[in-house]
């Protein structure tokens, strides 16, 4: 019965994909794969999954939408799930996904993401928000020389990592946001992103942010509220972002703890 419903929704939006020459086909409420060849729309652009629950989204499901160069992915659950280099816009939001996305890897009941291939050259949309994401791997982006926008905003993110020896590299990016998550230290020294003009950090836990300005020489908007923000560390950001022209909310508040912020910094490199 479960493949059974899923040929009748493919054979009824496929019917509508035809009468009115959609460019965008919908899956609702599926709940089992079927022959991959049965997914064959070579002028679709958008393929968007709502509410399916999948075991394994095949790259041979996803090699059929020939043209297709977005893909989203809502309140669904899926096990495993395959990506293909045609697409430019990817994005699962509110999905329990529990092992690897393949060249694209996201493990959600997720408790890290890690391995985002190189093979989706293309890629200038990513975004992973409202899912259980509880840490990242900054050098795993790179290869994405496209990417402009990424969000991973709204998980469970306790540690963003990078390091001297593998610097995280996104020449092209210009919006990141990891609002809303778990966030107590976080540091961009490794990082370059010549572009980038907005970097969201608000509603994390954070003290301090480091190198937070230096490795983003266009950064127009840096969003800090919503931390337990040191206050020596909050005082010289707004310092150094007048300085740079960078705007700073002027809501931005702090929590006195007795802590210089020299003191703050020793604490956290033993951590």
């Amino acid at each position: 019965m479960k493949a059974l419903a899923f040929l009748i929704c493919l054979f009824v939006v496929t019917l509508a994909a035809d009468e009115e020459t959609s460019k965008t086909l919908y899956f609702n409420e599926i709940e089992s794969e079927s022959d991959a060849s049965k997914i064959n729309f070579p002028n679709l652009k958008e393929l968007s999954m709502i509410k399916c629950k999948i075991n394994n989204l095949t790259m041979a499901m996803l090699y059929q939408l020939t043209n297709a160069d977005k893909f989203t992915f809502i309140w669904g659950f899926v096990k495993v799930a395959s990506m293909t280099p045609q697409f430019k816009y990817f994005a699962i939001n509110q999905a329990s996904i529990i092992a690897r996305i393949r060249f694209f890897s996201i493990r959600t009941t997720l408790r890290h993401c890690q391995h985002i291939s190189t093979f989706l050259k293309n890629l200038a949309y990513f975004r992973i928000e409202h899912n259980q994401i509880e840490s990242v791997n900054a050098e795993d982006f790179n290869g994405l020389n496209k990417l402009k926008h990424m969000s991973l905003a709204y998980n469970r993110i306790a540690r963003l990592s990078s390091s001297p020896a593998h610097p995280t590299v996104l020449p092209e990016l210009y919006h990141f946001f990891l609002n809303e998550n778990l966030l107590r230290n976080v540091s961009f020294a490794d990082w370059s992103a010549p572009k980038l003009k907005q970097l969201h950090l608000n509603s994390n836990q954070l003290a301090i942010a480091q190198s937070v300005l230096e490795p983003f020489p266009k950064l127009q908007l840096l969003s800090v509220v919503k931390n337990p923000l040191n206050c020596g560390w909050l005082n010289f950001l707004k310092n150094e972002a007048r300085a740079k022209n960078v705007y700073l909310e002027e809501y931005a508040r702090c929590k006195e703890t007795g802590e210089s912020m020299e003191e703050l910094i020793e604490r956290i490199k033993r951590e």
